[in-house]
């Protein structure tokens, strides 16, 4: 008993003093001691040197921008301006890669969803709720031919010929509905022309009937 005891309390007393060697006289092995004085200390020097901070940033992201082609940025250049010359200068230095990355991005959900709304917005002035909204107006139909449209945003492989597509006057950009991509390509073969139209229902009619 008074061996077990002893025994106890010299594996009590080890512990004790590793603990305390590791936490108080060791503390830079002990990585949650690391992480909190690390970041107390980053703090404290970003407030000591918050100048020579932004100045170093400053002439670290000019000669970066010149590397890009396009020079550091002038009190004259809007921010917006320069975020679209610095955007396009990285693109054409950087082309195939920006392509591969678009490849990607186009095959992920929320890719596709980004693409769309940026084609509506583009092309017709509409926002993807817009587009939405006239698709339910129509419950999903089409606004020429009546016929069952695919949904909104399917994936390539599950489109079918009854793709939506947003037709419009090609004159004026005024939208009109929502049509089948048969329907759409109709239209664009004839010119939007009532008259050529009607010259095809009269030829249609006419080959239609026996001699």
């Amino acid at each position: 008993m008074a061996f077990y005891l002893l025994k106890t309390r010299l594996i009590a007393g080890f512990s004790f003093g590793f603990c305390f060697y590791y936490i108080i006289v060791m503390p830079y092995k002990n990585k949650n001691y690391q992480k909190a004085y690390q970041k107390k200390y980053q703090k404290l020097y970003r407030v000591a040197n918050s100048e020579s901070i932004k100045v170093y940033q400053r002439a670290y992201q000019t000669a970066y921008r010149r590397g890009l082609g396009i020079g550091g940025r002038t009190s004259s250049c809007s921010s917006s301006e320069y975020q679209r010359d610095y955007q396009a200068a990285y693109r054409k230095n950087n082309i195939d890669k920006v392509r591969a990355w678009d490849s990607c991005y186009a095959k992920t959900e929320k890719g596709r969803i980004r693409l769309r709304r940026s084609a509506y917005k583009s092309s017709y002035g509409m926002s993807l709720t817009d587009v939405e909204l006239m698709y339910r107006k129509q419950k999903g139909l089409c606004a020429c031919c009546c016929g069952k449209l695919d949904s909104l945003g399917c994936k390539r492989k599950d489109k079918t010929k009854m793709q939506p597509c947003v037709d419009h006057n090609h004159k004026t950009g005024k939208v009109r509905a929502i049509v089948c991509i048969k329907c759409n390509f109709l239209f664009g073969y004839a010119n939007d022309s009532v008259d050529i139209l009607k010259r095809a229902i009269k030829y249609l009619r006419l080959h239609d009937c026996p001699y």
